[in-house]
């Protein structure tokens, strides 16, 4: 490969990362308006909701946060779904 190439490649790399951070950022603000109460954290013995993710703040956390919280909504939702069905 040349020069030109690698730089051709990098440029691909970050368009298509770039691609990645929107597609993330905006599936994280799809989760917070569907699941505003789902908890995505604690403090000081409290739970922190998901509607606590405004979007000017989503878009000033890493991609690796942004993901981590998606985790979560998606984790508190289907426990809450699991304790539903249980208690049904």
């Amino acid at each position: 490969m040349t020069g030109k190439d690698y730089k051709k490649s990098l440029e691909n790399l970050r368009m298509k990362e770039k691609a990645l951070d929107v597609r993330i950022t905006k599936r994280l603000l799809e989760l917070v308006s569907i699941y505003p109460n789902a908890v995505i954290g604690n403090v000081m013995n409290d739970e922190v909701k998901a509607l606590s993710l405004s979007p000017n703040y989503v878009n000033t956390l890493p991609i690796e946060r942004r993901i981590e919280y998606i985790d979560r909504i998606e984790t508190s939702m289907n426990n809450q779904k699991q304790l539903e069905i249980e208690v049904s």
